[in-house]
């Protein structure tokens, strides 16, 4: 697929059609471009781009006061530096960096790279412990988990724990249909789902069905049920990154629905 569709996550009734259009109409207009903002300005100070990079290209990521940085390799190859770390990868992985820091991407292979920034508040600069990025994870790598909402058969894994950077995780969920996230809600967790190209899926959000195709963003309702459902044949394989709207229930929540399994599964 040679373009992310960008779609916003309400159904029918939480924006007007007029709102809609024009936003679809902007963001489908660049999405031919090797580089465009996502679902911009929906979580308070959390920024979505994504790149297309072509084979031989380095790719530079300039440094930010103040916010962190995710980078995900969502298809291709090459080679992640930032500070005095520098790892290859041929396939997905992820690349965490520090605040004030320069990092680099140069493609072995045509790549496709989600970016998240996380802009830190003075509380969490207290907090945030700069001696833990940066940091490089293969997609295989990532902790496997069990959490209530989701199937024996689905497959979760927690790609960027929370602790690393203050007020935020992302982690993913694969399986086959026929599977489901059974809906729930978190009101202290505002929440972006971005799914890998072979994902063929149906959000559940506050009882409407919204088809969730391949390399798609959404922004999920602050406070709304959701869930996702995935038909006998198809695929459901998603990034679903956590903001913390409450610091404290944000992480009482994590630590008490996620639970390692100890064990490395594929589908």
């Amino acid at each position: 697929m040679e373009r992310l569709k960008i779609r916003y996550s309400e159904p029918e009734g939480y924006f007007s059609k007029e709102t809609r259009e024009k936003y679809f109409g902007e963001e489908l207009k660049r999405a031919e471009e090797s580089a465009y903002e996502l679902c911009r300005g929906e979580i308070p100070g959390a920024h979505l781009f994504f790149y297309k990079i072509k084979k031989g290209e380095k790719k530079s990521f300039r440094p930010l006061t103040d916010t962190c940085r995710v980078l995900v390799l969502t298809e291709g190859a090459g080679v992640f530096s930032c500070l005095d770390l520098s790892r290859g990868f041929d396939g997905r992985a992820a690349l965490a960096c520090p605040p004030g820091t320069e990092a680099f991407f140069e493609a072995a292979k045509a790549s496709r790279i989600l970016e998240i920034r996380i802009d830190l508040t003075e509380e969490d600069k207290a907090e945030f412990d700069p001696a833990k990025l940066p940091l490089a994870l293969l997609y295989k790598d990532s902790v496997q988990y069990r959490d209530p909402c989701k199937s024996e058969k689905s497959i979760s894994r927690m790609m960027i724990e929370h602790g690393l950077i203050p007020r935020f995780a992302m982690g993913s969920v694969e399986s086959r249909g026929f599977d489901r996230v059974e809906p729930h809600s978190h009101p202290m967790l505002d929440q972006f789902f971005v799914s890998f190209k072979e994902n063929d899926s149906v959000l559940l959000i506050d009882g409407a069905r919204i088809p969730f195709g391949g390399e798609t963003a959404y922004h999920i309702p602050l406070g709304s049920s959701h869930g996702v459902e995935v038909i006998e044949g198809k695929r459901l394989h998603y990034l679903w990154l956590d903001f913390m709207t409450d610091r404290e229930a944000g992480k009482k929540r994590l630590d008490e629905n996620f639970r390692r399994t100890g064990t490395v599964r594929e589908l």
